[in-house]
This record gives C-alpha cells, structure tokens and sequence, in this order.
C-alpha cells in the first residue's frame, strides 16, 4: 500500500513537472517592447557625403537636436549649464570629501600619474583634487605592468606619481594619510574648463604608448550618455545600489559609470548579492558561461532562454547571486562576444545587458546594446550610439554605403569628426555589427 502511494506520488510530481514545462514553453509571455524598437535602433540622417553613410544617432537625441552634452545644472537667470567636476563634487559630496581635496590642493604642485591598481576611495579624491587645481592626472591601469608601466610613466611627465605602498597609498615618499592629517586646506582656484584633467595611455599602429587627455565637457558628456541612454524606466537613480566586479575604475569605461553613479546619487556596495546594477568585465561575464548547472538549472536556463526567444526577460534568473541584479554592464574585449553569448549571459543572470564598444579615443562608448534586443543572430552585434555621440562609416565605395571604417563626432572627445580603430557594418536595424 505504501509503495503504491509513493508510486502515484511521483507520477504525480512528473505530470506537473511536464504541464508546467508545457504550459511555460507554449505560452508566450508578454514581449518587453514593440518589434519596431529592435528593428529600428537608430535614427539615420537623411543626408550624406560621398563615400559616406548617413550619420547614426540614438532616438533619444534624433536629428534636429543637439547630442547630449551636459547635467542641466541650474545657472543664473534660470538658464542651465553642462557642469564640470565642481559641480559633480556637489553632487557627491556624501561620497567624496571637499575637505580632503583642498588638503591635497595644498600638497599637489605638479601634475600626477596614478598607477590605479585597485579601486581605492584615495584615488578618487586625487582625481578630483587635480581636476579642480587645474592640474592633470593620467590614469595606468593594472593593465600596463613591467616595461609597459615605465612607458606609460615615461609618457606622462609627472611630477608626482601616486601608488599603494606598504602603509597605504604614497604621493612620491609623502602617505596620503599625513596629507590628510597635517596639511591645512587651500581654496580652489577660479577653475579652468578646457583643461586636459584626465589622461590615459593608450597605444598607437606600432604600440607606442601616448596619452590621450580629456577636459570637463569631455567628461560631462560621457556621463550624461550613460545615465541618459536607455528608457526611464531602466536608468540608473539614487534607487540603485551599484556593484563594481573585478572592473576597474582605472579605465574609461568604469571610471564614467563611477562618476554617473555619484551624480545622480545611488550607492556603491561591495557585494554582488545587494547590488541591482552590476558593472563587470567581459572576462567575468565570459566565465559565467562555463557555469555547471544542476538539472533543475539547466531546465530554468532552458524557459529564460525560450522566453527571450519569445520578446521577454525572465527576471528570475538562473544563477542566485545575480537575484537583485538588473542592470548589467560591461565593455567588450578581443575577441567580442557573439549575440548568442550575450543572450545565454541574459538568461543566466535575468539582467538587462548593456554590451559596451569602447575606442581609445573617446570616453564614451561608440555603440552598446539595446537593451530590448534579445535577438540571436550571427556575429558581433552591438546597437546604437549613444545620445552623447553620432556615428558614420567611410568607404572607397561610391555606392550606398553602410560598410567600412567607423568615424564618430562627439562632446566627449575632441571636436569634429574623429576615425576609430573599427571597421564593421551598421545594419538595416541601425545596429553597429563588427567586421
């Protein structure tokens, strides 16, 4: 008698296993956003030189108006200004220390290289600190190391070089925390906008190091791409609570999503399980692929796929750590992933993926994903631009043109019209494709 309840127990258990899987796969759920939002990503210009392609931009700065720009800080006579890291201070003023920075003021007389090996709250208030003294910092990240490193130093010219030593960080032989505890504060100078603040190295054809600088309508730019490029609904705000994984601020990329993440006020928390807006690598996100999955994850990952297949985001996505997570970012790496990766990555951790293509010459991304396009379609596939830049290609070609090398024009670099690293395609979706 036992045996026989236990037998029609499990059949039972099998049957609602099987109709719940039936039922899940058949019945599609509700797509997230129109097909028209996948199928027309960008809004193209009407007009083009030969041997060009129209000019791509976001649909949210179409044609008529100006890229984004600036945060709309409020100036006199009801009039708005972009702002600059004084006013990004204020803004982060709970996070960052004014205090602080004028101690450094009085201690920085000439510009500063900081080998950015970890993320250290220190490293930050030197940037700000050099940013408002008019003096220049050039970010290494830990990227460059032996040879590389001394070139990248040799290339900055500073005066100052900032690292971790064994009692925490040193300014040359000064610690940062004498700095802060026996400096006196020193007010800020009348500040300089067009100052190149920022600097990074980055590599030529023939791998020579050079760095390339940035002023503060550069890097009000890129910000307010980030935080103004996706729908209302899926911005970052004060809401947030954002988790920087294995990513370093030492790199254009995280350094903007830092610097967004302090503008509009959301928290930095130092454990993926709290975080519900996740900025990684594409070398963590790639690892996440190779996860081995239980049978009861890998039916899981089979439904969120099927969903996406079907227009919609499961939320609830397979791999626990990621429960909160809705946001995830990321910059690509050689090589890129593929449509198919980024789509198992969404059904994994059930986050909206924001797919990043950064060139050395500009601190915004060039392209980044839709984050609505869950399609799965051949190739490195990446979206439009974002509302802070306009894109093209050009070609030998004198036909209709939407293949060839991408040219960008942007606040966030160096005015007119700039030739990138990347040779690719913008597809009939207005998507930028890889070549």
């Amino acid at each position: 008698m036992l045996s026989l309840s236990l037998q029609e127990t499990l059949t039972a258990l099998l049957l609602l296993f099987l109709t719940t899987y039936i039922v899940y796969s058949l019945i599609p759920s509700a797509r997230d956003a129109h097909p028209l939002v996948v199928l027309q990503q960008s809004n193209l210009g009407s007009i083009r030189q030969r041997g060009e392609s129209g000019v791509y931009r976001s649909h949210f700065c179409p044609h008529g108006l100006p890229l984004l720009r600036g945060l709309q800080i409020q100036a006199d006579n009801y009039r708005l200004r972009n702002g600059n890291m004084g006013d990004l201070l204020e803004l982060a003023s709970e996070s960052v220390s004014f205090e602080t920075i004028r101690k450094l003021g009085s201690f920085l007389n000439s510009n500063v290289a900081i080998i950015w090996d970890k993320n250290r709250p220190q490293y930050v208030e030197i940037l700000f600190a050099c940013a408002l003294f008019n003096l220049s910092a050039v970010i290494i990240s830990d990227e460059y190391t032996g040879e590389g490193l001394k070139e990248a130093l040799k290339a900055s010219r500073a005066g100052i070089v900032v690292k971790n030593g064994e009692y925490g960080v040193l300014l040359n032989d000064t610690s940062y925390e004498t700095i802060k505890n026996t400096y006196s504060q020193k007010d800020f100078p009348p500040l300089d906008e067009s100052h190149p603040f920022l600097g990074f190295p980055v590599s030529d054809m023939h791998r020579k190091i050079a760095i390339k600088y940035y002023d503060h309508t550069n890097i009000v730019a890129a910000i307010v791409g980030q935080l103004k490029g996706f729908p209302a609904t899926h911005e970052i705000t004060q809401k947030d609570a954002v988790f920087f994984a294995e990513s370093s601020l030492g790199k254009p990329f995280p350094l903007v999503l830092y610097l967004s993440t302090l503008a509009i006020g959301a928290k930095v928390v130092t454990e993926l399980e709290q975080a519900t807006v996740v900025v990684t690598t594409q070398d963590r996100v790639s690892r996440l692929l190779s996860t081995k999955l239980s049978l009861w994850q890998r039916f899981r990952l089979s439904r969120a796929e099927s969903s996406l297949a079907n227009g919609s985001l499961n939320r609830t996505g397979v791999l626990s750590e990621f429960s909160k997570c809705r946001m995830l970012f990321f910059a690509a790496q050689e090589p890129a992933l593929t449509s198919v990766q980024v789509g198992k990555i969404r059904a994994l951790t059930g986050a909206h993926v924001v797919y990043s293509l950064m060139s050395r010459s500009c601190l915004s991304p060039v392209a980044q994903t839709n984050i609505y396009d869950y399609r799965l379609i051949k190739g490195v596939v990446f979206g439009p631009p974002p509302p802070c830049l306009e894109g093209k290609v050009k070609s030998e070609s004198e036909e209709k043109v939407t293949k060839g090398q991408l040219v960008i024009q942007s606040p966030a670099t160096d005015k007119g019209w700039i030739e990138t690293e990347y040779v690719g395609e913008w597809g009939s979706d207005g998507a930028w494709r890889l070549k």
